[in-house]
């Protein structure tokens, strides 16, 4: 099979503590990027003075190769995210842009580019070639920080708790809400990841304290795309491994769902658990679909947690794909939960409107 040959700027590989890995693409709102950079060094300055990779994923689209393909790095992750080509001019002049505007603002922006669609999870990968870091933050261009965010205080708590603390997401609503998304997704639409694990008890964890959001964590049973800090070495040796068995073992028995398919997770049970669907093309490269209910079936193992406690979160907003009547979410199931706290709680109220000011 030919190698996969990414374009990656002559430069040392990073280290220290952490850098943040943006992830961009080809699209239509060139005013997204700009404004994440921007919150980026304006809510998290520790994040900001240390490396940020901006990654871009390439404008050609390959055809969907027969198998997981191998490049480089041991892997190609396909490229549906994308059904046809991108402008390269115009995107040549996009992200020359960008990095302009990140020049001004971050300490140290680094120019990482894919040479053809990867989609996120491949872009992440490439990234990860260039940042050695021991931790690393992941975001996407449309996903920025709408509050301070003390990555410093978040690190030390990682760092204090390293084998029950893998990865931790800055939420775009309420903590609480989000957690319980892991029932639909898993629970049900996912039922042979059940029985669920009992998630890990924060009394176990050194350095939390409850009395202030930014000291505390709240466990999530899921794996997503938001924005989230996680050691670069759990990356590299659980998660996309974990995505190149599932996109194996579909491509193994093809797109029909029998009964080897329908125990992956990117197959979920429609309405009623009476049908199969599966929302997404095949070698679409997400991370979140095939990563999705690990941390439900083994959260031990996977130790994934929420900034803050229960009621804490707002962290971040999705720009992209928030709805017209709430700024903060855009899962309807998740909407009404905010809702109902913002009616019983006056501080998570006060938090809404302090983050939108």
């Amino acid at each position: 099979m030919k190698s996969f040959t990414p374009h990656l700027q002559r430069q040392p590989r990073l280290q220290g503590l952490v850098s943040t890995v943006l992830v961009d693409s080809p699209h239509g709102d060139h005013s997204l990027a700009v404004h994440t950079v921007t919150a980026l060094a304006k809510h998290a300055q520790f994040l900001a003075a240390s490396p940020v990779v901006l990654a871009f994923d390439g404008a050609t689209v390959v055809p969907t190769r027969p198998s997981v393909g191998i490049d480089e790095f041991g892997m190609h992750f396909g490229s549906a995210c994308a059904k046809s080509d991108a402008n390269e001019t115009h995107y040549a002049s996009y992200k020359q842009h960008i990095m302009e505007h990140a020049r001004r603002v971050l300490a140290m922006p680094v120019l990482v580019e894919a040479s053809e669609r990867r989609c996120i999870a491949g872009v992440i990968r490439l990234a990860l070639e260039t940042t050695h870091t021991e931790y690393v933050l992941v975001m996407q261009y449309d996903q920025p920080f709408v509050r301070d965010i003390d990555t410093e205080a978040l690190l030390r708590l990682m760092s204090r708790n390293v084998d029950a603390v893998k990865a931790v997401w800055l939420d775009t609503g309420v903590n609480q809400c989000t957690a319980a998304n892991a029932w639909t997704a898993c629970g049900r639409n996912r039922p042979w990841f059940n029985p669920r694990s009992p998630p890990i008890s924060l009394g176990t964890m050194r350095g939390t304290n409850a009395s202030t959001h930014e000291e505390t964590l709240y466990p999530v049973q899921q794996w997503t795309d938001g924005v989230h800090v996680s050691r670069r070495d759990f990356y590299i040796e659980h998660v996309f491994p974990t995505v190149l068995r599932g996109m194996e073992a579909e491509r193994s028995v093809g797109r029909k769902p029998d009964e080897t398919l329908r125990r992956q997770p990117s197959f979920v049970h429609g309405a009623g658990g009476k049908q199969l669907r599966h929302p997404i093309p095949w070698m679409g490269g997400f991370v979140e679909w095939y990563a999705v209910c690990e941390p439900w079936h083994n959260h031990s193992f996977w130790g994934t947690w929420m900034l803050g406690g229960p009621f804490s979160g707002y962290w971040t907003e999705h720009r992209a794909s928030k709805t017209h009547s709430n700024p903060t979410c855009y899962n309807p199931a998740q909407c009404a939960c905010e809702g109902k706290i913002l009616r019983q709680r006056n501080d998570t109220r006060t938090l809404r409107a302090s983050v939108h000011s």
